[in-house]
């Protein structure tokens, strides 16, 4: 089957990002920050509980596993950030065992939740059959979402079609 140009372009585009980023950036907080989160988190705060595991992954403390453990607290407690950064961590095998299916189930999650980066991971699984079968149309599909999403580079023609 022969990809539509726009679809070629994506995956070049979307390699050369997933290889250049990461899920989380340096993330530096004090003991009062850290404290301030948990207690979050404790409280069923969806965005504190996904500093808490970025906090943890980069760092603060270093703990992969927990770092996967409040990103599926912020997921369940409605975080798309948290649902795509665990999605990743079960792509890569941090702080959970390597798991394509499992981390696509996430970041589907993630990506029904509005986030237009899960969209695009999961536009990409589906091209390159990561953890699902391989399949052109849903691949366009879902980068078309992440289009929608305002990220451009995974538009064709300028706008989803």
């Amino acid at each position: 089957m022969r990809l539509p140009p726009s679809l070629a372009l994506c995956i070049v585009t979307f390699t050369a990002a997933l290889t250049a980023s990461t899920a989380v950036a340096a993330w530096p907080v004090d003991a009062a920050t850290l404290r301030t989160y948990i207690d979050g988190c404790n409280r069923g705060i969806a965005d504190a509980c996904s500093n808490l595991g970025v906090s943890y992954e980069s760092g603060y403390p270093k703990d992969e596993a927990t770092a996967a453990d409040y990103y599926t607290q912020a997921c369940n407690a409605g975080s798309d950030v948290g649902c795509y950064n665990l999605g990743l961590d079960y792509d890569k095998g941090k702080g959970v065992a390597l798991d394509y299916v499992e981390g696509l189930r996430w970041e589907h999650k993630a990506c029904d939740m509005g986030y237009g980066k899960a969209c695009a991971v999961v536009g990409m699984q589906y091209y390159n059959g990561q953890g699902v079968v391989r399949d052109d149309g849903l691949a366009t599909n879902y980068l078309r979402r992440a289009c929608a999403k305002g990220l451009t580079e995974y538009c064709s023609g300028g706008g989803a079609k």
